[in-house]
């Protein structure tokens, strides 16, 4: 049995690696090489990671589909592993938060996310946990424009520590539950 589905959300393709929107994956990558996962296999449209961990066996995804269409490759892998939504725990940015915190919350509408829009769509629930990486607003730029760019070379200088941080919050979901992952990480530690 999976005891965990952790989904980084992101856009495919190269011309969106490292751009705001696609940290999700960035995380999902620093947790494969940090827990020492084997290469991400294809598999219909999602790259998944199938990891063996303390707490049980965990499967580690990034949706091959654009954003808004991500529930469509959630839901039919949470069908056909039997993943309850309890187990389930999406990572992905959010431009309501400051660039570089860290909220975890264990359900809840979508924010206007897209790709967590479309997964409580196709799941028909909210009660998934989450990890919401703060990537601010731009002034400057419609959302859009904003998510889609790349990090600028200030935030790229605290970017490693922000997914460290984000993977840490992960770990502690699965090893000491939610309530006590959200009252250590939900707090600001960046200066």
């Amino acid at each position: 049995m999976v005891f965990a589905f952790i989904v980084g959300l992101g856009n495919p393709g190269p011309e969106y690696q490292h751009t705001r929107h696609s940290i999700g994956f960035l995380i999902i990558d620093y947790l494969s090489q940090r827990w020492r996962g084997k290469a991400f296999q294809a598999k219909g449209s999602a790259l998944l990671c199938a990891l063996k961990r303390p707490e049980g066996d965990i499967l580690l995804i990034k949706p091959q589909l654009y954003m808004n269409r991500t529930g469509l490759v959630v839901g039919p892998l949470v069908k056909k592993y039997s993943c309850a939504t309890e187990q389930l725990l999406i990572i992905h940015d959010d431009i309501d938060l400051p660039f570089g915190r860290i909220r975890i919350r264990g359900q809840g509408g979508s924010g206007g996310h897209k790709g967590v829009q479309s997964i409580i769509d196709v799941l028909q629930t909210d009660t998934f946990a989450r990890i919401r990486v703060g990537i601010g607003r731009s002034s400057e730029n419609d959302v859009s424009d904003h998510v889609l760019s790349e990090f600028t070379a200030t935030e790229k200088k605290s970017l490693d520590l922000i997914i460290q941080h984000a993977s840490l919050g992960a770990e502690a979901i699965l090893s000491e539950g939610l309530i006590s992952a959200m009252n250590t990480y939900n707090k600001p530690f960046l200066n």
